[in-house]
């Protein structure tokens, strides 16, 4: 019967627990990584905050101006949101003369 030498065996279980502690630990790895959106590169939301969120309710309601959200958003510690687009005049529009 044929004996091989136990360095072999020895050998060949290191290896085996090491392969499986390598894919434990790459495991953990990814899976502290946060949630699948992080990972699939979309933006991370940012933390709700009531002030800016009662500021969007009276803009929406009619209450401020735009100038006067973006000056209140600003003042929050916000980027100044680009301002709004004003609709293009068609060539119709501008030859109406208005009813003033």
């Amino acid at each position: 019967m044929y004996r091989a030498h136990p360095f072999f065996g020895i050998l060949f279980l290191i290896l085996l627990v090491a392969v499986v502690a390598l894919g434990v630990v790459l495991v953990v790895r990814e899976w502290g990584r946060g949630r699948p959106s992080q990972a699939s590169g979309t933006p991370q939301a940012q933390p709700f905050d009531p002030a800016l969120a009662e500021l969007r309710m009276r803009y929406a309601r009619g209450e401020i101006s735009w100038e006067e959200y973006a000056q209140r958003a600003s003042g929050l510690g916000y980027p100044m949101p680009p301002p709004v687009p004003q609709p293009p005049v068609t060539h119709a529009e501008a030859e109406q003369p208005s009813s003033r």
